[in-house]
């Protein structure tokens, strides 16, 4: 009866370690895909002042945004050659120049969204529109991931806790249920006595 309870056990636990890398793979897709959101908003924005006639250096706010450690988000605007025209961004003294391979495809598609990592300890979400204008180029607009990553962590914390805990009762159901079965079967063989 054993042998059955752990042939039953066996494709439960698959099932619920596949359902919960399901969860989670679904819920990092989501929280990542979310981080694009504030980056595109302000690169859209950036482009359509652009487009109205503003320059580049206008639209320049506030302090330099130290991609290591800041959680504010930033704007570089290139021109068409991808060279630094106007850039609150700042990693190391610079302002850093997303590859050649990225403002590529933004030429090509009019928007490329990527995961840029200038450097150890800079990961941004990053939003790069190519635009025309009178003066044709490259808006590109990231914020930190690293709130984003935390969040992701948490999730991965909190379904390895719910996994771990339905796989024991699982197990302890299973098993109960095996060791009651076999009781139940023993007694039917057993005769009662007076």
């Amino acid at each position: 009866m054993l042998a059955a309870g752990l042939r039953t056990f066996a494709p439960l636990a698959v099932f619920l370690t596949a359902a919960c890398g399901l969860i989670y793979l679904a819920a990092q897709q989501v929280l990542r895909a979310s981080a694009n959101d504030a980056p595109t908003q302000l690169a859209e924005d950036a482009v359509a002042s652009l487009k109205a006639g503003q320059m580049p250096e206008a639209l320049k706010t506030g302090a330099k945004v130290d991609m290591e450690r800041s959680l504010s988000p930033f704007l570089i605007y290139l021109d068409e050659k991808g060279q630094v025209v106007a850039a609150t961004a700042e990693l190391n003294g610079k302002t850093p120049v997303p590859p050649a391979g990225v403002l590529g495809a933004a030429r090509e598609h009019g928007v490329d969204r990527i995961t840029w990592s200038p450097a150890r300890g800079a990961r941004s979400a990053t939003c790069v529109i190519a635009f025309d204008a009178a003066k044709p180029g490259f808006v590109v607009a990231g914020k930190s991931l690293r709130e984003t990553q935390a969040h992701i962590g948490m999730i991965g914390n909190l379904i390895f806790m719910g996994w771990a805990v339905s796989m024991a009762a699982l197990f302890v159901a299973v098993a109960g249920g095996a060791l009651l079965a076999e009781r139940i079967e023993v007694s039917k063989i057993r005769p009662a006595t007076a």
